[in-house]
C-alpha cells in the first residue's frame, strides 16, 4: 500500500479545509459583534434605568463597554 492519495480526494479535502476555515472565522466575527452588542445593551439599560448616575460612572461604564 502506497502513501499517496488520489488528486480528487486531495482537492475535496482542501476545499473542505477552506470552507471550515471561513466558517470558523465568520463564527468568531459574529461572536465578537454579538458580545459587543450585548455589553452595550446592558450599559445603555443601566444608564437609562438609573436616572441619577454621576458622570464618572457613565464614563466608566462606557470605558468598560469599549
Amino acid at each position: 500500500m502506497t502513501g499517496r492519495m488520489d488528486n480528487a480526494i486531495l482537492g475535496k479535502l482542501e476545499a473542505f479545509a477552506r470552507r471550515r476555515h471561513r466558517l470558523i472565522l465568520l463564527r468568531g466575527i459574529f461572536s465578537v459583534v454579538g458580545i459587543l452588542s450585548g455589553v452595550m445593551l446592558v450599559v445603555a439599560t443601566i444608564d437609562f434605568s438609573v436616572p441619577f448616575l454621576a458622570d464618572w460612572v457613565r464614563w466608566g461604564m462606557s470605558g468598560v463597554g469599549y
